[in-house]
């Protein structure tokens, strides 16, 4: 058997489920090597495709906002506080308005917004 546990995705805090996940694929895994089966554990690191894009994207947004650009900031892009106060913050305060660009330049390597049921 092959159990995957915790997993936690970079792109966001960790939680007290990432520690619940853990213990409980950990547990998984020990009972069903006490009953004989051969336990392969995994754990993933997901730092690379779709969601680490959606958060560089979001970071670098945010850090141009934080270069006095106005922008409208995409639906599926990171909301979270650790995007702004955190990473393009600390982006801002250590090379100052170094990366800054045209919106439109980020924009352009970028999927179209996706639209949601909820938004229809």
């Amino acid at each position: 058997a092959q159990v995957e546990f915790v997993s936690a995705n970079p792109t966001s805090s960790l939680h007290v489920g990432h520690g619940r996940g853990a213990a409980y694929g950990m547990t998984v895994a020990n009972l069903l090597e006490a009953i004989g089966w051969t336990v392969q554990r995994e754990y993933y690191v997901n730092d690379a495709g779709r969601q680490m894009d959606i958060l560089a994207t979001s970071t670098y947004l945010r850090y141009l906002e934080l270069c006095g650009q106005k922008l409208t900031f995409p639906s599926n892009g990171y909301r979270g506080d650790y995007v702004t106060n955190d990473i393009a913050q600390k982006i801002f305060e250590q090379y100052g308005t170094q990366f800054n660009q045209p919106v439109s330049a980020v924009f352009a390597a970028v999927p179209d917004d996706a639209i949601y049921a909820n938004e229809l």
